[in-house]
């Protein structure tokens, strides 16, 4: 069933290539949050160009929708993101961002900002995207840049710092559903934090039970076997570290 409603979706998005204006708009999924075999938010672009002249960037319209489906995505409504956008100025910082939904109610779109220097954004949301509570924009709030972030449950989360200037892994986690955010952090060697630094760095979030898992991987660069791995874990959600060796 869920393969059945990732099909549907893109087909719903392929299919809503439209004119306006007379300028050629292209509807581009970026992520689809499945909340039940039926039930989903999804996460598109739309860009056109005026006059469907693409050769210079002034031309550029960008924007994004937020639409939820609980029909397997025969039918879909628009959630509000009027005080997201005001936030996002220009595709780059939209092409960043991300969905994390808990349930139909409590949401987060993340991501960073272009305009901020590329610091972390973070919106909430408890009643389905109609309306939405700013909880970081740009550098405001906190100084982590390259962030990525994951909620256990309805009320605890966590914020995971992707790059550190010191041997020190920074975090931020949250207790009353992303509401506020204490900041945290756990020492680990030097050479560690080479491979959480590293360009392109990928970090994966996993838990089960109050067991956490982040797992760094650093590129390979087309070397095959060449990347390296970090992997932290916690048992009491986030509250202390230790590492994988």
């Amino acid at each position: 069933m869920k393969y059945f409603l990732l099909l549907t979706l893109n087909f719903l998005l392929i299919g809503s290539l439209s004119a306006q204006n007379g300028d050629k708009t292209t509807e581009k999924l970026i992520q689809v949050q499945l909340l039940s075999s039926n039930e989903a938010y999804y996460l598109v672009s739309q860009y056109s160009y005026l006059n469907d002249d693409s050769s210079t960037i002034e031309n550029l319209r960008y924007q994004i929708q937020l639409k939820y489906t609980n029909d397997d995505g025969k039918t879909y409504s628009m959630c509000k993101l009027d005080s997201v956008l005001v936030f996002l100025k220009g595709p780059l910082s939209m092409s960043s961002l991300n969905i994390h939904f808990v349930n139909k109610d409590l949401g987060f779109i993340y991501g960073y900002s272009a305009v901020y220097a590329f610091y972390p954004i973070l919106f909430r949301t408890n009643d389905g995207g109609k309306t939405w509570q700013t909880i970081f924009a740009g550098g405001i709030g906190t100084p982590f840049r390259r962030s990525d972030f994951f909620m256990f449950n309805e009320s605890k989360g966590i914020i995971v710092n992707n790059w550190n200037s010191e041997p020190v892994f920074n975090y931020m986690l949250t207790l009353d559903g992303g509401k506020s955010w204490k900041q945290h952090s756990f020492n680990i060697s030097q050479n560690d934090i080479r491979i959480m630094n590293a360009e392109g760095a990928l970090s994966e979030v996993y838990s089960e039970d109050g067991h956490v898992t982040i797992i760094f991987r650093s590129p390979d660069n087309g070397k095959r076997g060449s990347g390296k791995i970090l992997v932290i874990q916690s048992k009491d959600y986030g509250k202390t570290f230790k590492e994988l060796k």
